[in-house]
């Protein structure tokens, strides 16, 4: 179907709207300006939150320098907790302090995972250069020991030398 139009006549585009009736389009409305106002309390909020955070605590209290060690660390997040339930501290504060406290935590984990990968690493290694010799079957039997009665302290490091030539 082609028509004939004149320089003056466009074709209209078809977005709905004009299919719509007032009650349909009042509805829209009322839904685009709760959207817009819901917007705007929100960002009326942030920057009050962020205001509020900018100021320092009014009791004067300050969250000291997060320290370094496991045992120092919890003592650390045990004090602002206390601070906290004395009113010194507020709840995003405490909020801070408890994200700051579980990224830590899990660095000390992931630390010692490698650490223990590296432990299981360097048998392997001693156990591959012993081969099958007599000392071999000692430490085998000692870790297997070790396992059973689930004994878990660390051995003071020992060099272990593979036996000399003539002596296996």
């Amino acid at each position: 179907m082609s028509r004939a139009m004149g320089p003056d006549s466009e074709p209209k585009p078809e977005n709905g709207l004009d299919r719509m009736t007032t009650v349909e389009l009042k509805l829209l409305a009322d839904r685009e300006k709760a959207r817009q106002d819901k917007a705007a309390q929100r960002r009326r909020r942030a920057e009050e939150h962020a205001q509020q955070v900018a100021q320092p605590h009014p009791s004067g209290y300050r969250v000291g320098p997060v320290p370094a060690g496991l045992s120092r660390l919890r003592k650390w997040y045990r004090r602002q907790h206390n601070a906290f339930s004395d009113r010194k501290l507020s709840q995003p504060e405490l909020r801070e302090c408890g994200f700051t406290f579980g990224k830590l935590v899990d660095s000390y984990k992931a630390s010692a995972a490698i650490r223990s990968a590296e432990a299981a690493e360097a048998t392997v290694r001693v156990l591959e250069r012993l081969e099958h010799g007599q000392a071999a079957t000692v430490l085998l039997e000692q870790l297997q020991r070790s396992l059973a009665e689930k004994r878990w302290r660390p051995q003071p490091p020992r060099a272990l030398r593979p036996p000399a030539e003539g002596q296996a």
